[in-house]
């Protein structure tokens, strides 16, 4: 999974593209040439290749839009089941707070299977992962506004703050603290 700030995509895409596609929406693709670039990428990145060699590598990645193949997924209020909105708005509002399928569940009006089932055919992510992103995608605005690992971790609701570099690694492809670096340049 790669997640990418959408005011970086478009500035790299405008730089290419004088009429680029609109940035924002979350891209679902099941496409082998999309996969293979994906997994150059991913190679790079983790690689001990310079930050500007990996800045590089994920800008060609955007550029090819290979990642266009797929199928644009909008997750908003009006675009998913009233049940689903209500989730939707609670785990938007309440990101950094613990909150178990079961409850989710109750607030849908669903069972919890039923939930997690119908959650996944709309946004492509389970709930948890869903309120992951959200508290990742949090955790990169304060990243990049001075906060520490230690004081995002407490403020976004993770266990600890090796819990929150973790999953910040996964989602990122980076540490809090080189993603915190490389927003600074």
């Amino acid at each position: 999974m790669l997640h990418l700030d959408p005011a970086w995509v478009a500035s790299v895409l405008v730089r290419h593209d004088p009429c680029p596609p609109p940035a924002g929406q979350a891209w679902v693709v099941h496409d082998a040439a999309a996969y293979a670039a994906f997994c150059a990428l991913n190679q790079q990145l983790f690689s001990q290749a310079s930050l500007q060699q990996k800045i590089a590598a994920l800008e060609q990645f955007v550029v090819r839009r290979v990642w266009r193949a797929g199928q644009a997924l909008t997750p908003i209020a009006g675009n998913t089941l009233p049940p689903l909105d209500r989730v939707l708005s609670l785990l938007h509002s309440q990101h950094a707070d613990p909150l178990p399928v079961a409850q989710l569940a109750k607030v849908a009006h669903m069972a919890p299977r039923t939930l997690a089932r119908t959650f996944l055919d709309a946004t492509g992510l389970t709930p948890h992962a869903y309120q992951l992103d959200l508290r990742v995608h949090t955790a990169r605005k304060l990243l990049s506004a001075g906060g520490t690992a230690a004081q995002v971790a407490q403020e976004l609701g993770f266990y600890d703050q090796s819990h929150f570099q973790t999953t910040f690694k996964q989602r990122v492809a980076a540490t809090p603290r080189l993603y915190q670096h490389a927003s600074a340049i």
